[in-house]
């Protein structure tokens, strides 16, 4: 399927859609304050992704209107691989939240915490970039690290210099793996099980 602007950001509404829907169900109302489109972009979303079996309609007992629910399983590599990461973003913003207001660590502390956890959040901004179309993977290139990067990329990253190796120092055999991929679909797939791993690993929310 040849890449387009408009492809791309009619995905990344539906993504939004999925990624708030992975929080809990969600009346309309809901979904328009989170994903921030126009009724008539939500409504043609959802009806979309209703005939697609990605999302479906569930009775709310409180209110006795309905709400929209994801259907997880029915969303493709790609799809789950957005919606975990929007998941451990959240895990880490809560955390991030809780130090904040916690008076018994002091601003030091905090300020190193709140450093680690920038960088896990722009880590796992560099995973989702390397899974999508070269053309929004230069335009987040241009935003996140300046125009003046991106020119001069063929004179930073010269095909003599064999830097990669010294890049992945230090990463596990499975973390490694993630930038090892040759296309979309086994990137995701890598990154899949590596955010399935991360996930079990992390405290449910109600645990300290």
């Amino acid at each position: 399927m040849t890449f387009t602007h408009q492809k791309w950001n009619k995905q990344q509404s539906e993504q939004r859609i999925f990624n708030y829907l992975s929080d809990g169900d969600r009346r309309f109302s809901d979904l328009l304050k989170l994903t921030g489109l126009s009724k008539s972009v939500l409504s043609e979303r959802l009806d979309n992704l209703t005939r697609q079996s990605k999302i479906e309609l569930v009775p709310d007992q409180r209110t006795k209107r309905f709400l929209y629910h994801l259907i997880y399983d029915s969303l493709d590599d790609f799809e789950k691989v957005l919606v975990m990461l929007h998941g451990v973003s959240n895990y880490i913003v809560r955390y991030l939240e809780k130090l904040a207001e916690d008076s018994a660590i002091s601003d030091k502390e905090y300020a190193s915490r709140l450093m680690e956890g920038v960088w896990i959040l722009f880590s796992f901004r560099m995973l989702k970039h390397s899974i999508t179309p070269r053309p929004i993977q230069e335009e987040w290139l241009k935003t996140t690290l300046g125009l003046e990067f991106v020119k001069k990329m063929p004179r930073l990253l010269p095909k003599n210099r064999n830097i990669f190796p010294y890049i992945l120092d230090g990463m596990s055999p499975k973390e490694q793996a993630l930038y090892k991929p040759k296309e979309t679909k086994e990137a995701a797939n890598r990154l899949l099980e590596y955010l399935n791993m991360i996930v079990k690993k992390m405290p449910k929310p109600d645990q300290k």
